[in-house]
């Protein structure tokens, strides 16, 4: 199969499509067929190294949010099946044709739902509704969200402006 991995640290022209063997799911983990991947910041540092000329062991597969549908479920998988349609995050080979991924990071995307619409709420979703929740925020209160025009800015104002039970 196909996975891009970086063999130097650099800029992205350091990534290269490398043929690797098709992962097998273990115990907890789905493979989906990945048909969406996320670009992040996280991942542009990562391929830059830590501005030593180091970072991960090379060669290495970037992990990231991947959305697609389910290949195969690894033992102890409850509540997931062949064909069903997800979101998630993976720690390593995001960027590949089948990722590995853990069946807690996992949520399902219902059949009206554009998958790459659906990817944009993985990790920026995820870090906004955090804060949001974490901040406690109340109908009639004022927020300010700074870089608002970035994904998780962005989300922020619209969960910081929607009624939730208890506020």
């Amino acid at each position: 199969m196909r996975t891009v991995r970086f063999h130097s640290y650099g800029d992205p022209d350091v990534l290269v499509v490398d043929e690797t063997p098709k992962p097998l799911p273990g115990f907890g983990e789905v493979l989906v067929e990945v048909e969406t991947v996320g670009i992040t910041l996280p991942v542009v540092r990562l391929v830059r190294g830590d501005g030593n000329g180091g970072g991960v062991p090379l060669p290495a597969a970037p992990g990231g949010e991947v959305a697609g549908r389910i290949a195969a479920v690894g033992a102890g998988v409850t509540g997931w099946c062949e064909g069903q349609r997800v979101t998630g995050i993976t720690i390593v080979g995001a960027y590949a044709d089948f990722a590995l991924v853990p069946m807690g990071f996992l949520t399902a995307v219902p059949d009206e739902v554009d998958l790459d619409d659906a990817l944009l709420l993985v990790r920026s979703g995820q870090v906004a509704s955090g804060v949001v929740r974490c901040a406690g925020v109340r109908d009639g209160e004022t927020v300010l969200v700074t870089a608002a025009a970035g994904g998780v800015g962005h989300l922020a104002i619209q969960l910081a402006r929607w009624p939730a039970p208890g506020r």
